[in-house]
């Protein structure tokens, strides 16, 4: 179990690692093919948009024809996309090449997520998911680090290394995941879907994941400026040096959620998370020291995340995981990390307030969210 858990932790983070590594190169790659910045940036964008792709196939292919099997088919392509990202000789290559990295890439969290859900009952598969965060956490905060220095050689030297990583995930996927349950075959995936979206704790959890997942990313998208007007002077590594700092604060939530979970089950540290999130938001409007509320917020998110993750997919241990992961992935991709988060940076855009104000009404109303549950699938959370 220890093994599986060290696996689906790294497993868990690649998308983010192949998408730091990428970012850090996108001033070397907009001078190298001698384009706009902006033309760089769609190396971003189809990434995304293949990862969204990949995601609904991972998940609907591995209920069918096994989960390392089709693991392995993603981690195989996530290979080889790199490499030919690395080798391209134009922008338009590149930017092709990054889109099926892209689909690859997706097969780590929605597979880390299935895998967990369907080895584990529902405490257990918290507590691994918790992990997950941390190997999330401990990858940004390396990423970003190995980017510097790589990307100061050669910006094709960030793929050589995402190629590497890959292909160590695909030789010990079959060592580290022994456990593999037999494929659920004969039941068409739009079924499985309409089953899935008809599963009420489902819809909780992916509702609440999703908007805390669409907090964060607006935080991420907002937190240089928002040091820049807290302080003008601010220099370049402050902000990475403060940016890690939350990170550490995410991480040490997630470590809390693992450690706590067995004892209290999801639906409490889901709850404790939704109070501390929102105490941190209304510290961000009240208090003028703004570290405390953003400290408060990151903490959160480590208890959060996790928790509904696994919330989300205890209904589709024994079938239906892999459809169950793969929606619960673009419902925070598509409802979370694009429409919230892209809602906070146009309203930030006329009342730069209005970050804090998102989060404690966010807060507030997933908390009524918790209180209109039913008491039978309250009790349920709480085996």
């Amino acid at each position: 179990m220890m093994r599986a858990t060290v696996y689906l932790s790294f497993l868990a983070a690649l998308g983010v690692i192949s998408s730091t590594l990428c970012a850090n190169a996108l001033p070397h790659i907009a001078d190298h093919f001698q384009a706009r910045f902006l033309t760089a940036q769609f190396t971003i964008s189809l990434f995304f948009i293949g990862s969204a792709f990949g995601q609904m196939a991972t998940g609907v292919l591995s209920d069918r024809w096994g989960q390392r099997r089709v693991l392995s088919a993603g981690l195989l392509l996530f290979v080889v996309a790199s490499l030919a990202c690395a080798m391209a000789d134009s922008m338009a290559l590149l930017i092709g090449f990054r889109m099926l990295q892209g689909m690859g890439s997706a097969a780590g969290p929605v597979m880390a997520r299935a895998i967990a859900a369907t080895i584990s009952e529902e405490r257990r598969s918290a507590q691994v998911q918790s992990y997950n965060a941390i190997g999330i956490g401990l990858a940004s905060i390396s990423a970003i680090i190995a980017g510097g220095f790589l990307v100061a050689i050669s910006w094709r030297l960030a793929f050589v290394l995402a190629a590497l990583i890959g292909g160590a995930l695909f030789c010990f996927a079959f060592a580290a995941l022994k456990a593999d349950p037999l494929p659920q075959i004969g039941r068409p995936w739009l079924f499985g879907a309409r089953r899935v979206w008809g599963n009420r704790p489902f819809l909780v959890h992916t509702a609440i994941h999703s908007l805390t997942y669409g907090l964060m990313y607006g935080y991420i998208s907002l937190f240089s400026r928002f040091l820049k007007e807290l302080w003008p002077a601010v220099t370049s590594g402050e902000i990475a040096l403060y940016s890690g700092l939350m990170i550490v604060c995410y991480m040490v939530g997630a470590w809390v959620s693992s450690q706590g979970v067995l004892r209290f089950g999801v639906h409490r540290l889901v709850y404790s998370g939704v109070m501390i999130q929102l105490c941190g938001g209304v510290l961000l409007i009240a208090v003028p020291y703004p570290f405390v509320g953003l400290v408060f917020f990151n903490f959160a998110l480590g208890l959060i995340l996790p928790m509904t993750s696994a919330g989300a997919l205890a209904a589709f241990r024994s079938e239906g995981a892999g459809t169950a992961s793969a929606l619960l992935g673009l419902s925070y991709r598509i409802g979370g990390s694009v429409l919230c988060s892209a809602i906070c940076y146009a309203a930030v855009q006329h009342y730069f307030g209005f970050g804090p104000w998102m989060i404690a009404f966010s807060a507030a109303s997933l908390l009524l969210l918790f209180a209109v549950e039913r008491t039978p699938h309250r009790a349920g959370n709480q085996v």
